[in-house]
């Protein structure tokens, strides 16, 4: 509970820069993928209006610290919320116009099999947004580090290419004490 509490306060400001670079439009389907406390749920859902977002997270504890926070949205019928990963979504194919993850990509087992997964359940055309910490290594290349090592930014842009996405970009912000990025693509 405290480390659901940890993320909604910590992640606020790269959760916003994510939102704003997904760019959400009222009626959309919307996927975010390790939502943890939930608190972006939330936000998704007042953009979307009529449409509806559903989430993904391999925590239990989590789901329920959502599904909590969203009982009534849930019992609607306009938040769907699921304990599963990145690897094997839960969705029929292209059901989704937007897909969010922020801070997961650090903990995805296989990226470039994982961004084919979720390209699966997007619409095409749909956008994607995965936003992270980053930093720049000895030789000024700009990355990440994951469970399998650091991984530069151009490697995540290669996954989402190898994953069937288009048009990926790399989008930076200094975003008080962190630095973050935010890999845009199409479906």
């Amino acid at each position: 509970r405290v480390a659901g509490w940890l993320m909604a306060s910590t992640n606020a400001r790269i959760n916003a820069f994510a939102m704003a670079s997904l760019s959400v439009r009222p009626g959309e389907h919307v996927l975010e993928i390790g939502f943890g406390p939930g608190t972006v749920l939330g936000r998704l859902l007042q953009v979307v209006g009529e449409g509806t977002v559903a989430g993904v997270d391999p925590s239990e504890l989590m789901v329920a610290q959502a599904g909590a926070r969203h009982r009534d949205l849930v019992g609607a019928g306009r938040l769907e919320l699921h304990t599963a990963g990145v690897s094997a979504l839960p969705f029929e194919a292209a059901t989704f116009d937007a897909v969010l993850s922020v801070n997961t990509l650090y903990f995805w087992p296989d990226p470039p099999r994982d961004a084919a997964e979720v390209r699966r359940v997007m619409k095409p055309g749909g956008r994607i947004v995965l936003a992270f910490r980053v930093g720049r290594d000895r030789d000024g290349v700009l990355g990440l580090r994951t469970t399998s090592g650091r991984r530069s930014a151009d490697e995540v842009l290669g996954w989402l290419r190898d994953g069937g996405f288009s048009d990926p970009r790399v989008e930076t912000r200094k975003l008080g004490f962190m630095n973050a990025a935010c890999v845009v693509a199409t479906a």
